[in-house]
């Protein structure tokens, strides 16, 4: 009971409506007044060599919470679940998912697959592999944090995704420095003309909001849209 999930919601950048949100772990002790975020818990959870199985509680509560939205006729929106370079690398990984969701019997297309995109540098064969069996089982395929230090646009001839999330040391110039936009369209032209949906990160002002919808960008998220819940 010390970890539970938050939506971090995304908005259209088109019609402001919310169309999906990413699962966020969180550690909270509630006896010790203890609140913790990621950065804090999952490097050691990695080190430990137990960071696959947050990583499949994350997965097993968006699942629960997509379930218990149509049990309750509930809009249903696809949520996002993000996953260690470390639990992809296990053979059975794209089972155990496919497992996962289909316990709680909801159609796969409602949980995105997050992949960050240095994990390619691990093993890139694998990574190829991974994100094609996740789509041809009906799962959406998502690269994040892509821009963190070095964007291997390598990225888009070696395999098939579904969207492209922006890290937010790319965007944090959206609407002040022409470059930042000049980058921004470029990257969402490639990846409009490739049928690619764009998610970018970080949005924390209306002013990075609109210059978001003039660049093209599919969808917002960002404390301007939302904070996590």
């Amino acid at each position: 009971g010390l970890f539970t999930i938050y939506l971090m919601p995304q908005a259209s950048s088109v019609t402001g409506e919310i169309v999906g949100a990413e699962a966020l772990i969180r550690f909270r002790n509630q006896e010790r007044k203890l609140q913790a975020l990621p950065s804090s818990f999952i490097p050691a959870l990695e080190d430990m060599g137990e960071i696959s199985s947050i990583d499949f509680f994350a997965l097993s509560e968006a699942c629960a919470t997509v379930s218990r939205w149509q049990q309750e006729n509930r809009a249903v929106i696809p949520l996002a679940v993000n996953f260690s370079r470390r639990t992809i690398s296990d053979k059975r990984f794209v089972e155990r998912v496919i497992e996962v969701v289909a316990s709680y019997q909801i159609d796969p297309s409602l949980i995105e697959i997050e992949i960050t995109e240095s994990a390619r540098e691990d093993d890139s064969a694998l990574f190829r592999l991974v994100a094609d069996e996740l789509r041809s089982n009906g799962f959406r395929v998502a690269i994040d944090d892509f821009g963190v230090e070095n964007a291997n646009f390598a990225l888009f001839t070696q395999l098939m995704f579904n969207v492209l999330k922006i890290d937010k040391s790319l965007v944090w110039g959206l609407g002040a420095e022409k470059h930042t936009m000049k980058i921004i369209r470029g990257l969402v032209a490639l990846c409009d003309d490739l049928g690619i949906e764009t998610v970018a990160e970080g949005i924390e002002t209306e002013e990075q909001y609109y210059a978001l919808r003039e660049a093209g960008c599919t969808r917002a998220q960002g404390y301007c849209i939302g904070e996590p819940q």
